[in-house]
């Protein structure tokens, strides 16, 4: 539900705005029902508020101040001004602030109805961004992918994430099994509906510790616990897993199969903790040897020895460090010496650290273009991110960075662009219905596809049609 706050200076009107729509439906919860402006603005200052709905005019504090007061402090909240006047000067000013409609007096229930249709739109829009990018900046701290203690600051909080206080940290893995025989035979809204879901539960269940999912497949996800250290209590961990765990079962008809590690105070050694109990170390931890690639690429060598010398410090078989050291030299297409099987564990690690300070980056262009292929046959399946991050042998977090550098689109939107261009290729080339095109290019919901299509082309996909038959008849 967003969470939302009715502003005007007449009762009479306050109730019917209350009235006019059934806002749970359309997913709004009236949090707050005010008659002057004094008491919005003190209001929103304490408390969470997706959308302000005001009277322009008021006895003390306006509809215009409280957009203004929005504006300057960018606080992320829409701002829906109702007046009964058409006055220049007011539109102007709401022009100014950013006022996301400016109604006119009397509001029919049609106009209110689809103002926040829209809006509501808008914010399940940008809720699924920010989710994306908390996921994202969260899965880099966890492999290691920021190249300053800076850098991961300001992409925290740009996530909103506040780690300003002493945190402890608990990476979870959860062990799928059949779950693409469990899909089609007893949930039919497909990967994306279910990782949605699981969200969704995580999201109900954190408390005084928070859960996020870091990655998820068909085989496996990965979550992450974070909560402050007085807070972040064995009681508060295992009944936030309990929770979690009924949930599923209770929603989802799936009992997880979950792994907790160990729970740790400070990002190296959570860091330590996903490369040596989370990832395959059958494939001497691919996640962390394309994150010392990224570092490598981005001229930060310092940190790519950083990461080299935690995971050598962390080994404690000869063997497995001189596989390692070999590994890090292939991944960078450098050449093995002839005596580094002679080498002991001092040698090897003053040997691969001089190195890393040493080299210069090296190319991504034959993981791009195995990605594209990938993408180019499997546009109209559900496809993640994460599928295509396994397939090409990179961490989640470094091909989403690499795939927008080397690109200059997301990779959501990149996928978006190749099944949209199918589809237009077919209302062109083919007679088929609509629906079944968007089916045919990877979208199982028809008002997605229709909407996104006119997102992306500015017409429907029949509009797109009938003007291509019309450019043709007349050649």
């Amino acid at each position: 539900m967003f969470k939302l706050v009715l502003a005007d200076d007449e009762r009479f009107i306050l109730r019917e705005l209350k009235k006019l729509l059934d806002w749970k439906s359309l997913g709004f919860e009236i949090v707050g029902e005010f008659l002057d402006g004094r008491e919005v603005l003190e209001y929103i200052k304490r408390h969470p508020v997706d959308v302000v709905l005001s009277d322009i005019r008021m006895k003390y504090v306006s509809g215009i101040e409280i957009a203004q007061y929005v504006a300057e402090q960018k606080l992320d909240i829409k701002v829906i001004l109702v007046s009964g006047y058409q006055e220049f000067e007011y539109a102007r000013q709401a022009i100014i602030y950013k006022v996301e409609e400016y109604l006119t007096k009397p509001t029919s229930y049609q106009d209110l109805y689809c103002c926040f249709k829209k809006i509501r739109d808008q914010l399940e829009q940008e809720r699924r961004k920010n989710q994306e990018d908390c996921r994202q900046v969260l899965l880099d701290m966890v492999t290691g992918g920021y190249r300053s203690e800076e850098e991961l600051e300001k992409s925290l909080r740009s996530a909103g994430i506040d780690l300003s206080s002493h945190r402890r940290y608990c990476l979870i893995g959860i062990q799928w099994e059949n779950l693409e025989q469990y899909l089609s035979q007893k949930y039919f809204y497909g990967k994306n509906g279910f990782f949605t879901t699981l969200e969704n539960i995580l999201s109900f269940c954190s408390g005084d510790i928070c859960f996020y999912i870091l990655r998820h497949s068909s085989k496996e996800s990965l979550l992450l616990a974070m909560g402050e250290k007085e807070k972040f209590t064995a009681k508060a961990f295992h009944d936030g897993l309990d929770c979690f765990s009924r949930e599923m079962q209770d929603v989802l008809d799936v009992k997880p199969n979950c792994m907790a590690g160990n729970v740790v105070e400070d990002v190296e050694h959570l860091v330590t903790e996903y490369f040596m109990r989370f990832s395959d170390r059958g494939k001497i931890e691919t996640g962390l040897l394309e994150s010392i690639q990224y570092h490598v690429k981005e001229h930060d060598n310092a940190r790519a020895a950083n990461i080299a010398a935690m995971v050598m410090d962390y080994l404690t078989e000869l063997h497995e460090i001189r596989r390692f050291a070999g590994r890090v030299l292939e991944c960078l297409d450098l050449e093995k010496p002839k005596n580094l099987e002679k080498m002991n564990r001092e040698q090897l690690k003053q040997f691969l650290l001089q190195t890393l300070y040493r080299i210069q980056s090296s190319g991504t262009e034959s993981a791009l273009k195995q990605a594209i292929q990938y993408i180019q046959q499997n546009y109209q399946k559900d496809i993640f991110l994460d599928e295509v991050a396994e397939y090409v042998g990179l961490n989640p977090a470094y091909f989403s960075r690499m795939f927008k550098k080397e690109t200059g689109e997301r990779f959501i939107d990149y996928l978006m662009n190749v099944r949209i261009r199918h589809a237009m290729e077919l209302l062109t080339g083919s007679e088929r219905k609509a629906y079944e095109i968007g089916e045919m290019v990877g979208y199982r919901n028809v008002q997605h596809f229709y909407k996104t299509f006119k997102a992306v082309t500015g017409e429907t996909p029949l509009e797109y049609r009938s003007k291509h038959k019309m450019r043709e008849e007349e050649k």
